[in-house]
């Protein structure tokens, strides 16, 4: 399964640079631990039209773990890295979430009751990252709006926890006219200072980076006064 979106990262030729580690990833690396971090979801069952919440901070990883659920089949939400048990149980109870991809401490994390013992770690770009199955829940009934695309969470006008489907050719399209408009980025270093979980700093930062093969620049620790 490919769509525009992977299209973009298999093409790209930029970077991702971490300002809280000092590494730089190229994207070449990157690509390939997509396909590592895309067996991993494979080995854990892992299935094509499953949701699987993504809740990451903004490190070389995030990007990854997207493209590889979208490698795998199924619809990455991105959601917010520090969910709380209770957001994350509202996903699961309302909108059928069956994987969490966590930067999760078995030991001390909050998030330990609603994962059942099937899960494994993986480092993915020196990020220690966890693939966890939730426990048992309402099934979620594939959508062919969803394959190959992503869901965003909005509030709406409900004031209750809603998903938006944002697939790969939108998403695309909405980051070229973008580039056509504004014209700024050409192979240059875009700083991301909110996360790319987030719908604006995922079109206009991630999305138009890929497009324009420029070099993304995250701090993995977001501080609204910066």
């Amino acid at each position: 399964m490919s769509g525009p979106l992977q299209d973009a990262w298999r093409d790209w030729t930029g970077a991702i640079e971490c300002t809280d580690t000092g590494h730089t990833w190229s994207a070449g690396d990157l690509r390939e631990q997509t396909d590592q971090a895309a067996a991993l979801l494979a080995s854990q069952g892992v299935q094509p039209g499953d949701r699987v919440a993504v809740s990451l901070p903004n490190t070389a990883a995030f990007p990854v773990w997207v493209m590889a659920c979208l490698t795998m089949g199924a619809t990455p939400a991105l959601l917010s890295a520090g969910i709380t048990d209770s957001e994350l149980e509202a996903y699961q109870q309302n909108h059928g979430m069956r994987w969490l991809v966590h930067t999760f401490d078995k030991a001390t994390s909050h998030l330990g009751a609603m994962v059942d013992d099937q899960s494994a770690a993986g480092t993915i770009a020196a990020q220690p990252t966890w693939v966890m199955r939730l426990a048992d829940g309402p099934q979620h009934t594939p959508n062919p709006l969803e394959q190959g695309a992503l869901l965003h969470p909005t509030s709406g006008t409900f004031g209750r926890a809603q998903l938006c489907v944002r697939n790969q050719q939108a998403a695309v399209a909405e980051a070229a006219n973008f580039l056509a408009r504004v014209g700024v980025y050409d192979q240059c270093r875009v700083t991301l200072t909110t996360p790319m979980s987030h719908a604006y700093a995922f079109g206009f930062g991630w999305v138009a980076a890929l497009l324009s093969h420029s070099t993304l620049v995250v701090d993995g620790v977001f501080n609204p006064k910066r």
